[in-house]
C-alpha cells in the first residue's frame, strides 16, 4: 500500500568548494527540497536562517528577506518524485550554522510537522555549520 500523502523533505547542501572559506569569499548554498510521497505537494514555504553577521550582495532572487537572518522562498508544486532546488548566495562574517526547513506547505505530511523548528531530526529540515579561517 502507498501513502497519498506528499512527503517533502528539505536538503542543504554547501556548494563552495572549501568549507573554511574567508569572510571575503562569497558561499553558494543550493537547498534541495523533494517531494518521496504518493502525492503532489502544493504552497511549499522554504525558511532559511543564516549565522549571525552575514552579508547578503544585491537581491536574492525568488527570495523573501524576513529580517537581517531570515528568508522565505515559495515553490509553487512539487509532484511525486520531483526535486527543487534553489540557491541562496551569501558572505559570512564570522562562524555558524545556516538552518533551513519547510515552514509549511498546503496539504499534511506524515512523516514531518512543517515550521515546528530546527531541530526536531525530522526530514523537511537542514542545517550546515560553516567555520571561517
Amino acid at each position: 500500500m502507498h501513502k497519498q500523502d506528499p512527503f517533502v523533505a528539505c536538503y542543504g547542501r554547501l556548494t563552495y568548494v572549501q568549507l573554511t572559506p574567508t569572510s571575503s569569499n562569497l558561499i553558494s548554498t543550493s537547498l534541495t527540497v523533494s517531494n518521496g510521497g504518493g502525492a503532489s505537494a502544493s504552497s511549499i514555504l522554504v525558511q532559511v536562517v543564516l549565522p549571525n553577521g552575514v552579508a547578503l550582495p544585491a537581491s536574492q532572487s525568488g527570495w523573501v528577506q524576513v529580517d537581517a537572518q531570515t528568508y522565505k522562498r515559495y515553490i509553487n508544486q512539487l509532484a511525486s518524485g520531483q526535486l527543487a532546488t534553489i540557491m541562496l548566495n551569501w558572505q559570512a562574517t564570522g562562524s555558524g550554522t545556516l538552518k533551513a526547513q519547510i515552514l509549511a506547505m498546503r496539504e499534511a505530511d506524515s512523516g514531518s510537522t512543517p515550521g515546528n523548528g530546527f531541530s526536531k531530526g525530522e526530514d523537511d529540515e537542514a542545517s550546515i555549520s560553516l567555520r571561517l579561517r
